[in-house]
């Protein structure tokens, strides 16, 4: 009985990654909860939304993964922001546990739980991971990509086959999630090649039923590039510039310093009896064939190449999922030749860093919320919810039938769906011929100042002109209030009924 109660008091002492892990979740979760009124500006989640009513296998603008991991994310839980928030970060909690899990396959076990729990610190695991997109959603897919690729690499019979399908599945996930992950498949082809586990590796049949895996689960999203007239890749052509764009690839050279800059200097406090030296030897190889080293780098260079040869513009977000194996790096270097006593000092502090950075972003979330009050601040007064509870309302009073769709602006339009009824169809066009009832969303800013046309009223006016069938136009106003909104500032909409 001792025993087992000693055990009990170690483990709420020292939780295991699980319950760290969870608690990061329920950490940002609860801050945005605080501090959040809306979802991003962009409309990127309502975006997801839209396209995660459906199951294509393919988008115009983003492969199709982040709309089905949104689409089943709310066929479970309801549509609030707190569940958004909640898949967010649950979402980058997964890429968490899969640094963890590459550490140990690295013969890392001893250092790999508290390089996770410094990554935390790091902007696309905290600040950045709120906005889950087509970025964010890379998180979790490259680290566990890697671990079967390693995995598949020392694994034989039943083992290797199972790896081997699993690297061919993830390697597709990785692609369907977003093309720029060809630039990890690219680096794990070239690490491949250039090491000899690599090249014995190729002589079995695992790499190849790996690429054939691969091969099948991609199959249908090529068919539906070559059915819709390879959308998406005009989307991926359309960044680029046929030119360096100096200022971006200026500003992408330093993301490695700006998204993990807190993450690093979490690091070496952990360590600081290394100091000066290791300020410098945390990010350096170990040796020629330090897989470790290139894991971390070839990505990020691979992609400023891809910067400098003008092929695309690059964008600071593409960085989000780059520096998965950076906390390894630094953890290993900064522990080599370490004793166990000083290995268990550094994780203590890890925990203390990671405990003590999701309690500051507690108690900042509130102040955060009240400095976008004070400032007045658009998206926090942004009355999306208010707005789509209005136009449910108006529904009902004048028409009989079900809202089926609704268009207009996109994807702003998708909040009616977000947060008035689900089963609501999101249209990126409005409907020549509808066959059935439906409405058109148009937001016109800021109800202080003057209605002026936009794109989308000219269109639903031409569109309604066109209509046998009567098309109730209706402007409102609506604001958010409460407690937390110290300004009165209203926002106007204009919204076109249409009963079929």
């Amino acid at each position: 009985l001792n025993r087992v109660t000693s055990r009990l008091i170690a483990s709420a002492a020292n939780p295991n990654i699980s319950v760290l892990l969870a608690i990061y979740v329920l950490a940002w979760t609860l801050s945005h909860m605080v501090s959040d009124t809306n979802l991003d500006s962009y409309g990127d989640m309502l975006e997801n939304f839209a396209w995660g009513q459906n199951f294509d296998w393919g988008q115009d603008k983003h492969p199709p993964l982040v709309g089905w991991v949104t689409g089943f994310w709310f066929s479970v839980f309801p549509t609030s922001q707190v569940s958004y928030h909640l898949l967010a970060y649950s979402n980058a909690a997964l890429g968490l546990a899969g640094i963890y899990v590459l550490g140990a396959r690295l013969g890392l076990a001893r250092v790999s739980l508290v390089a996770t729990l410094v990554m935390c610190l790091a902007l696309p695991y905290s600040t950045l991971a709120v906005k889950f997109n087509a970025n964010t959603i890379l998180l979790p897919v490259w680290p566990w990509l890697v671990v079967a690729w390693l995995a598949s690499q020392s694994s034989k019979g039943i083992r290797g086959i199972g790896f081997a399908a699993l690297l061919g599945v993830l390697a597709a996930l990785s692609v369907l999630g977003k093309y720029y992950s060809g630039v990890l498949l690219l680096s794990l082809g070239i690490l491949t090649l250039v090491t000899a586990v690599g090249r014995r590796w190729l002589l079995t049949p695992y790499p190849w039923l790996a690429l054939l895996t691969c091969g099948v689960v991609l199959a249908p999203h090529l068919v539906w590039l070559s059915t819709n007239d390879f959308a998406t890749f005009q989307y991926v052509q359309d960044q680029g510039v046929g030119a360096i764009d100096v200022k971006q690839l200026g500003k992408f050279l330093l993301v490695p310093l700006a998204y993990w800059l807190l993450a690093w200097i979490a690091a070496l406090i952990c360590m600081p009896a290394r100091w000066p030296a290791s300020i410098w030897q945390s990010w350096l190889p170990n040796g020629k064939g330090d897989i470790l080293f290139w894991l971390a780098w070839l990505p990020y260079l691979l992609t400023l190449l891809f910067g400098i040869s003008s092929f695309v513009s690059l964008s600071l977000p593409w960085a989000i999922p780059l520096g998965f194996a950076f906390s390894l790096l630094w953890f290993r270097n900064l522990s080599r030749g370490a004793s166990d006593q000083t290995l268990v000092v550094m994780e203590q502090r890890g925990r203390k860093i990671f405990l003590g950075w999701l309690c500051l972003v507690l108690l900042l979330s509130p102040l955060y919320a009240w400095q976008q009050g004070a400032s007045g601040n658009r998206n926090y007064y942004l009355p999306r919810q208010e707005a789509a509870l209005m136009l449910m309302a108006l529904w009902g009073e004048s028409q009989k039938d079900t809202m089926d769709w609704v268009a207009g602006d996109y994807p702003e339009s998708g909040l009616v769906a977000f947060y008035g009824d689900a089963r609501i169809r999101i249209l990126e066009q409005i409907p020549v011929r509808p066959e059935a009832s439906g409405v058109i969303f148009c937001p016109l800013g800021l109800a202080a100042k003057p209605a002026l046309l936009t794109p989308c009223t000219v269109a639903a006016d031409r569109w309604a002109s066109r209509r046998e069938e009567q098309v109730l136009k209706i402007d409102y106003t609506v604001a958010k209030t409460g407690a937390r909104f110290f300004q009165d500032i209203g926002f106007r909409y204009r919204v076109y009924l249409y009963g079929h």
